[in-house]
């Protein structure tokens, strides 16, 4: 068996169970889980990856408005007192700004947009795997995170309103109780995979084949 990650055969006693998403983006004790085969030097690496989204993610109004995912800016909370979270915490501090949005000023911060899609789009080639469309989560791909689009601009308004259609007129797959769900279109070029995460906060991937 080999790593999705590095593609090298997975010796005795290295194997890791590698959850995508991670098993932190859930409620303790959730059942179901998708995992796919890694290295440990792999699932280790990937770890801190894993906390700097989930850490990012938890801090969107979209979560806090909804009741059910407060767990997870609690657990952020708890996990930003960490003494090594001091750096992290800076850079948030940073870059906090006054954002003007049709719903008036709200406070905002900038965060590496790049690091959390290209997260996205290794999460999304996870998927892939699990559904046995692909080998391993090399392959070439493009994410975006949909909600930085704006519907003022006409192109990314059409976009919009393709994904809309398409989460609409097909089932999605759900993990957890409303902490992820997914879509994948296949299509000759590729791939199409629409992940959507405590119902709020999407990311388009296309993978080549």
């Amino acid at each position: 068996m080999k790593c999705v990650y590095c593609c090298n055969e997975i010796k005795d006693g290295n194997f890791a169970r590698e959850h995508v998403p991670p098993k932190s983006f859930f409620k303790k004790g959730t059942s179901s889980l998708i995992t796919i085969p890694a290295c440990r030097a792999c699932n280790n690496k990937k770890s801190s990856d894993d906390e700097f989204v989930l850490n990012i993610l938890s801090m969107s109004d979209l979560i806090s408005i909804n009741p059910e995912h407060q767990f997870h800016i609690d657990k952020m909370l708890r996990a930003v007192k960490r003494p090594q979270k001091v750096g992290f915490i800076k850079e948030i501090l940073s870059s906090t700004h006054t954002a003007v949005t049709s719903e008036g000023s709200k406070n905002a911060f900038i965060f590496d947009e790049s690091k959390v899609s290209g997260w996205a789009g290794i999460n999304a080639q996870g998927l892939l795997v699990h559904e046995e469309h692909i080998e391993h989560c090399n392959y070439k791909h493009s994410t975006m995170m949909l909600n930085l689009l704006k519907v003022e601009f006409p192109d990314e308004k059409q976009l919009l309103e393709l994904i809309l259609s398409l989460t609409k007129s097909t089932p999605s797959k759900l993990v957890g109780s409303s902490e992820f769900k997914y879509w994948i279109q296949t299509q000759d070029e590729g791939y199409v995979v629409i992940q959507c995460f405590y119902e709020e906060l999407f990311f388009l991937t296309m993978v080549e084949r």
